[in-house]
């Protein structure tokens, strides 16, 4: 879907490539150097990254910036006076963005073809250039403009979308961990992690009640005094952390496991945050 528009931080172009393992089929984006014979050594900004990921990534974002009235209404001022025009711009991208999960694979690649004029993968986050002219005729038209190149030209006019997101490894893989605002969508929250914030928030609201031991109100719980304090600190996590929990867009490699092994948490929030895997 992303062949041609995707590069490494060092600037070099990405290909799709694919491996098969126990009779399925695992696609990545890959730098040049990495495969081809003959090239030069590759560079520290050479990357493998699971295509799957990238390119949910990179849906992702668009959808969200077509939902974004605000930000859609930034980008179209500058080459449109009349507000009614844009006003229609607008509902035009709201639409598109609720079809676009809908849209078959080769429309998909076609409109990113000519929307997108280059993705660059970086160490913290990935960077996807707009071009502003072809995505007003898009919305104009409803339809795929002509095919355009994938690099943009030095004076061409595009939009700068960003997605927080590095490489981590996970087991034996590395996958593209989201962070910040643009998380993933539609993931399912973690039942193992929402019973661990549920219960430490029942034992909160015990502890709060105050005016007594430890014990008796772990006993009030049914549960041992080192249990009730190993919980109580996990409904002291920063509010963000939980509610990132609450909605299944943790780190990756966080689990109910790991969490539990974290109760001692320190109290700074910047520092929650990189103990669990957050920044």
């Amino acid at each position: 879907m992303l062949a041609g528009l995707i590069f490494d931080a060092g600037g070099e172009r990405m290909i799709p490539t694919h491996a098969n393992k126990k009779g399925r089929r695992y696609r990545y984006y890959v730098t040049q150097s990495l495969i081809k014979r003959g090239r030069p050594k590759a560079s520290d900004a050479a990357r493998r990254v699971p295509a799957g990921d990238v390119e949910r990534l990179v849906e992702d974002r668009i959808v969200s910036f077509l939902k974004d009235e605000g930000a859609l209404h930034d980008a179209l001022a500058e080459s449109f006076s009349e507000a009614h025009e844009i006003e229609t711009l607008i509902a035009a991208a709201s639409s598109l963005a609720e079809r676009w999960l809908h849209l078959p694979a080769a429309q998909k690649r076609q409109r990113l073809q000519g929307l997108v004029a280059r993705i660059t993968l970086k160490p913290r986050d990935l960077e996807i250039r707009i071009r502003s002219a072809y995505l007003a005729d898009l919305l104009r038209s409803g339809e795929v403009i002509g095919a355009c190149q994938p690099m943009a030209l030095p004076d061409e006019p595009v939009l700068v979308l960003t997605i927080a997101a590095r490489l981590k490894r996970t087991g034996m893989e590395k996958k593209l961990l989201i962070g910040g605002a643009n998380e993933r969508s539609g993931t399912k929250a973690d039942a193992g992690l929402l019973k661990l914030i549920a219960r430490a928030h029942e034992l909160q609201e015990i502890f709060t009640r105050g005016g007594r031991p430890i014990s008796e109100m772990a006993n009030e719980a049914g549960v041992s005094s080192s249990y009730f304090t190993r919980m109580l600190r996990l409904s002291f996590l920063a509010p963000d952390i939980t509610r990132t929990i609450l909605h299944g867009r943790q780190p990756l490699e966080l689990n109910a496991r790991k969490l539990m092994a974290n109760t001692r948490a320190p109290i700074d929030w910047d520092e929650q945050r990189a103990g669990l895997g957050f920044i």
